[in-house]
């Protein structure tokens, strides 16, 4: 039992082992999230669904991925004992299943991640920046690969580090859970400007720049490298 929910956990399925920490590193992470009830919330390698029946009590909608099929079966179990019912979880690849949620168009307000030591693969990374929450929670058992992966998400997401706590779960070793809150750079001011391309002595195909030459532009003016993927995502979101 964590706080006022109960799990039932198989042999096969992972748990956090100090189990009064637990309630503060999700604490922590439901702290970070920020929610109000209208969020719709992704909990990506959620295990036995911990973490997401305790989103799922101030979210909206969640939905809980997992390749361990064992570990998924414990969540669905889980989500029925705390009577928990607008959250769905998914027996699959987090990196394939969160590219096709963005080529459907879904939109998610709030990821959570909580890989394993290993950290997340870039794959994986892209999915999420491909969905563009407004929000990443990272729950982490390792700083090395924590850092790695949020400079990722701050160079090629547009995303910002806000906040970071660490959690002692493991008294008297180097070992520390870590969670990190990044949202979207949002700009503070928006100036209207109105265009009209008739006036403009250019043709149609000069109107037009290719990714590579909207690279060049951005190193040359801005020293900054940036992806052909992250072009694509600044398009699309300004109607482009």
């Amino acid at each position: 039992k964590v706080k006022n929910l109960k799990f039932e956990i198989s042999a096969h399925s992972f748990f956090q082992v100090n189990s009064k920490q637990t309630k503060n590193l999700y604490n922590k992470a439901l702290e970070y999230a920020g929610l109000t009830g209208n969020e719709i919330v992704f909990d990506l390698y959620c295990g036995i669904g911990t973490i997401s029946l305790f989103l799922a009590q101030k979210a909206k909608k969640v939905y809980g991925v997992e390749i361990v099929k064992q570990a998924i079966e414990d969540a669905k179990i889980n989500a029925k004992i705390n009577g928990v019912k607008n959250i769905k979880f998914f027996n699959d690849d987090a990196t394939p299943f969160m590219l096709e949620m963005a080529k459907a168009g879904e939109s998610a307000d709030v990821v959570l991640l909580d890989p394993p030591r290993a950290g997340c693969t870039q794959s994986f990374l892209k999915s999420v920046v491909a969905l563009s929450p407004e929000k990443v929670v990272y729950v982490s058992c390792n700083p090395e690969t924590l850092a790695r992966d949020v400079m990722y998400l701050i160079r090629f997401g547009g995303y910002k580090a806000k906040k970071c706590q660490p959690v002692d779960m493991f008294p008297f070793t180097n070992h520390v859970e870590t969670v990190v809150l990044l949202s979207q750079r949002r700009p503070d001011s928006h100036i209207d400007i109105k265009l009209d391309l008739s006036e403009l002595d250019i043709t149609a195909a000069e109107t037009k720049a290719t990714y590579q030459e909207i690279k060049d532009y951005v190193l040359e003016k801005h020293g900054l490298k940036v992806s052909t993927l992250y072009i694509s995502q600044v398009k699309a979101k300004c109607g482009i």
